[in-house]
């Protein structure tokens, strides 16, 4: 074997050595998993996203709001604040009852992590607007606050002591926002709430 048919093959050798470490220490790189462990995982949605990345991206990254916005809770108010997660893991798990599993629990997340900054003064508070729904004067107050630096956008509606936090859907109409069983159209200084199955016609104040 001549020398540049010996140069040939150790090269041939170092490519092939180079590509294997590569291959090993890049691949745990794309493996990504939930914040909670998949052999445990148990129900359709569990199982879901283990199996999904971008699901599992989710996950995680709500551990860790969740974790930051724990610390603002006051100490009074932090067994409820952990109530209310279970009840959210409980519905969750519901989506696999909805006719698009992915896209409920994808939207279950995204509201749950924008619920866990604006509780946990996360985000910076925008100021609130009072909408002015109709004439009946004995109507509870209600308001509206725009979060804009939510990712997504989201708007926190309170009437009396209710308070729903929507979010912008993907893809939607700008200025639409939505949670289970209420609804907000924005047009300028004018609002469509539909709150628990009553629709609203509102002015912003």
């Amino acid at each position: 074997m001549n020398f540049f048919s010996k140069m040939h093959l150790l090269q041939n050798r170092f490519v092939t050595v180079l590509l294997l470490v590569i291959g090993v220490f890049a691949a745990p790189a794309y493996a990504v998993g939930p914040a909670f462990d998949c052999d445990k995982a148990e129900g359709e949605v569990e199982l879901l996203i283990c199996s999904d990345d971008d699901l599992a991206v989710l996950d995680l990254r709500l551990a860790k709001t969740y974790s930051q916005a724990s610390q603002n809770i006051p100490a009074a108010e932090r067994d409820n604040f952990r109530a209310l997660q279970r009840g959210w893991i409980k519905g969750r798990n519901d989506c696999w009852k909805a006719e698009d599993v992915h896209r409920c629990v994808e939207f279950s997340y995204r509201s749950k992590i924008v619920e866990l900054q604006i509780a946990g003064g996360l985000l910076e508070a925008p100021r609130y607007r009072a909408l002015q729904c109709g004439e009946d004067a004995s109507m509870l107050p209600f308001t509206l606050s725009i979060y804009r630096n939510s990712d997504p956008a989201s708007a926190v509606l309170t009437r009396g002591n209710d308070q729903v936090t929507a979010i912008a859907p993907p893809g939607g109409p700008a200025g639409h926002f939505r949670a289970p069983n209420v609804s907000l159209a924005l047009t300028g200084e004018q609002a469509v709430v539909d709150w628990f199955g009553e629709t609203l016609e509102c002015t912003l104040q």
